[in-house]
């Protein structure tokens, strides 16, 4: 819907729906409400049409979801899948991507979302790969960080993932003397250490938020340029009625 089209139902309910400022868009009480009424009437359209249609989206469904991808909508639409399908027992597995990628080939996951920070060619005709989307990398600090001096303190994970073994490389790569600030175990832990202003971190650009700032790679720092990276979606080749109806569901909320 674009903001034409929103503007006319703004008019037609005689409410404002949506706030829009410098830090971008945001629901009004009355938007959130008919967001989710909306959501429930089209929910129960598609229970009501799989009943006549005789399809039965039930059992065990196991997903398996890297834990930099979308960590501030990502409990919004694993309620929408529950909500749509609430015959269907969800197992969520929140890993690394390389822990994803290996588990998925041993078939443990009916569906499976991990990063890369170079698309590589897929060619294993078993399984199905879509690009979900591709969003950029960002240095980020607190606005309330100043670092006059190195060397550069760094946040990161405390186990090794495609993202810290990149950024440890890139600085080395740039000779720029780092230390480790803080460790943690999950994206929100850096989140939590970047806006304590422990450090600097790496992060895609669905992991920011209005407290940080993004540092500017020609700023005295002179951290290096970071490319984008890809979210890809990993299913069977030869789907389910259930796993064909939640990558749907995946692929319009993220693509």
């Amino acid at each position: 819907m674009n903001i034409s089209q929103f503007s006319k139902l703004e008019d037609f309910v005689g409410k404002k729906l949506m706030i829009r400022n410098r830090q971008g868009t945001s629901l009004t009480v009355e938007g959130e409400l008919l967001l989710t009424e909306a959501e429930n009437i089209l929910m129960s359209c598609s229970t009501t049409l799989n009943k006549i249609r005789g399809i039965d989206i039930s059992g065990e469904f196991r997903i398996a979801i890297t834990d930099y991808f979308r960590p501030n909508d990502l409990s919004t639409i694993l309620r929408r899948i529950k909500k749509k399908f609430p015959q269907l027992k969800l197992h969520i597995s929140i890993l690394k991507s390389d822990e994803i990628k290996e588990r998925y080939i041993t078939d443990k996951y009916d569906l499976a979302i991990y990063m890369d920070i170079e698309e590589k060619n897929k060619t294993n005709n078993d399984i199905k790969i879509i690009k979900l989307s591709e969003k950029p990398l960002f240095w980020v600090k607190s606005p309330e960080l100043n670092i006059t001096n190195s060397p550069i303190p760094l946040i990161t994970m405390s186990s090794s993932c495609i993202l810290k073994s990149f950024t440890e490389d890139s600085l080395v790569k740039s000779k720029l003397p780092f230390y480790f600030s803080h460790t943690t175990t999950g994206v929100r832990g850096i989140i939590a250490a970047v806006e304590a202003g422990l450090g600097i971190s790496c992060l895609n650009q669905s992991s920011l938020n209005s407290s940080f700032e993004i540092i500017n790679i020609e700023s005295d720092l002179n951290l290096p340029k970071l490319p984008n990276i890809q979210f890809m979606l990993c299913l069977s080749a030869r789907q389910s009625i259930t796993t064909s109806s939640i990558s749907k569901i995946l692929i319009n909320e993220f693509s």
